[in-house]
């Protein structure tokens, strides 16, 4: 295993514990609505019946997928402010600060634009790495969707997305340059400092 993909690792771990702690800290002092709390009432319930066997399974799934549709829908502006603020610490912060997160400045190592040092491939690194884009399709899910289908696109997106991060790690570790798929992407590396 490379010493800089281990670090990079570290770095992302630190980082996304750190961004994790201040959003959910942040976005739980926006009020959640009325209908909101219902349909998380009905989930829970719904989760425990199952749990009971209580119920038919066709059925179960279309209505926590439908009451999971009407939750999410209840709480874009909140995954909408995630993106936000995701890609201004992972893009924005980084672009301005050498490169440099907290988490890969305290594993001293930073990302380096390969020839246009744009903002762009910064934002658009950070869109792809950590799950933004992920979020926004499933944003745009909610409007193309029906709600008894939502959860298994759900799914489908996020195990998209899982594969991608595990395609892009199994990237980093067999290149002998450390590139990641997201790298050669947005053109970026990550170099020592």
């Amino acid at each position: 295993m490379k010493e800089i993909s281990k670090k990079r690792i570290a770095a992302y771990i630190f980082d996304f514990v750190l961004l994790i702690t201040i959003s959910s800290l942040l976005l739980g002092l926006i009020p959640r609505s009325d209908e909101y709390k219902r349909n998380i009432k009905e989930q829970e319930k719904l989760l425990t019946e199952s749990l009971d066997s209580k119920f038919d399974d066709d059925k179960a799934l279309k209505e926590y997928s439908t009451l999971r549709y009407k939750t999410e829908k209840e709480t874009i502006h909140i995954t909408l402010l995630s993106c936000v603020f995701s890609i201004a610490y992972f893009g924005t912060f980084a672009f301005f600060n050498n490169g440099e997160t907290l988490g890969k400045k305290l594993m001293k190592i930073k990302v380096e634009s390969d020839g246009d040092n744009s903002h762009f491939w910064f934002i658009l690194r950070a869109f792809i790495l950590n799950g933004s884009l992920t979020s926004i399709f499933l944003v745009l899910s909610l409007f193309w969707v029906k709600p008894e289908e939502y959860f298994n696109v759900t799914i489908s997106i996020c195990l998209l997305h899982s594969i991608f991060i595990i395609a892009s790690t199994i990237t980093m570790f067999k290149r002998e340059d450390g590139k990641g798929l997201h790298d050669l992407l947005c053109r970026t590396s990550v170099i020592n400092e």
